[in-house]
């Protein structure tokens, strides 16, 4: 399913004045996560997360169903959905540094889960669950002692405990941000992660095989421009990746295939202003939605078997709280953290 992320803060000097506009966008995305819907079930019904406070409401109909107590400051990243529910992940604070949380939910009930043990620095950061079959398999995230000594981590989850926890990079030349990973259909592990390489960001990938980790490389060719916050799915033994470049004016969206062993088909996808793309599954097919700036608008784009867009739905004058892309009877309904479901209508792409 698709994940809700916190959108992470990029800072290029000589791009000031477009990143005056990504940064108030992520600070419109991200302020208020917290307090709005994150995921829906598993079962793509109507059933949605909502963290408020130091809780998670788990809603069906918009009607509170239970809750789940959170420890205070907690800060979740993300929500997957699992067979038997959810796994929600996220970042609480401790007296020096930040330590990741766990929540496995089934039913009416959640637990905290262990974290990996041997940590190697003060701060852990952006968490991402990896689920296969819809079971959690493993976690990666990011662990140092601040944005610029990040260094991209690993661990198994087996038989209800935390295993074989290895290091995918080392300390870059840079930042290294925006984690984002996914699970092939033969078991390896495709991650990806924005790195900056002394003179801007470049999207970098890694692939785990047989227990062992490819060297880092760029997806795309080495550049002059950012590239940033990636994400990424699968579809069997292939993946598709999504992230915004800057064109010189602004970002826009690209997007690329990994064919089980390159990356391939690399093209823009997104207008000018689109950023903070996030995949989802519904219905058995693949789609995108990612922020549009001007027009202030979400974007929900519907790719076929192939991997090539086919329609394209734009929804203005909806605030920027990221929405959920649903199918409900019938009907493709983005889902927005208040009000109402919004119908949405569908133009064909050539």
């Amino acid at each position: 399913m698709g994940r809700m992320r916190r959108v992470i803060s990029y800072s290029v000097a000589p791009l000031l004045l477009n990143l005056v506009l990504v940064s108030c966008l992520a600070s419109s995305v991200s302020a208020q996560s917290e307090a709005r819907w994150l995921a829906t079930s598993a079962d793509r019904s109507a059933t949605r997360l909502l963290v408020v406070d130091d809780k998670v409401e788990v809603r069906s109909a918009d009607q509170p169903n239970h809750t789940v107590a959170l420890p205070v400051g907690t800060h979740v990243e993300e929500v997957v959905a699992t067979d038997s529910g959810w796994v929600a992940s996220g970042i609480v604070p401790r007296d020096v540094g930040r330590e990741i949380l766990l929540l496995n939910a089934s039913g009416d009930e959640a637990v905290q889960l262990t974290v990996p043990g041997g940590r190697d620095d003060l701060i852990r950061d952006t968490p991402t669950v990896l689920v296969q079959d819809g079971k959690m398999v493993g976690m990666m995230w990011l662990e140092g002692r601040d944005d610029a000594t990040f260094r991209v981590q690993a661990a198994d989850w087996i038989d209800g405990e935390w295993r074989h926890r290895h290091r995918v990079t080392g300390r870059g030349p840079g930042s290294q941000l925006a984690l984002d990973a996914t699970v092939l259909a033969d078991g390896s592990w495709l991650a990806v992660w924005s790195r900056f390489d002394r003179q801007d960001d470049e999207i970098y990938w890694s692939r785990r095989q047989g227990g062992e980790w490819s060297d880092p490389q760029r997806v795309s060719i080495d550049n002059e421009v950012p590239d940033i916050v990636p994400s990424i799915t699968s579809i069997g033994n292939e993946a598709y990746l999504a992230w915004s470049r800057f064109d010189g004016e602004e970002y826009r969206l690209m997007m690329a295939r990994f064919d089980g062993e390159i990356w391939t088909d690399e093209h823009v996808v997104g207008a000018g202003g689109s950023l903070f793309p996030s995949w989802h599954h519904a219905e058995g097919s693949l789609g995108l939605v990612y922020r549009q700036a001007a027009p202030s608008a979400w974007v929900w784009m519907e790719f076929d078997a192939a991997g090539k867009a086919r329609r394209v739905a734009i929804t203005e004058g909806v605030g920027s709280q990221r929405p959920i892309p649903a199918v409900i009877d019938g009907a493709s309904q983005l889902l927005f953290p208040e009000g109402q479901p919004k119908a949405v209508t569908w133009t064909a792409l050539p």
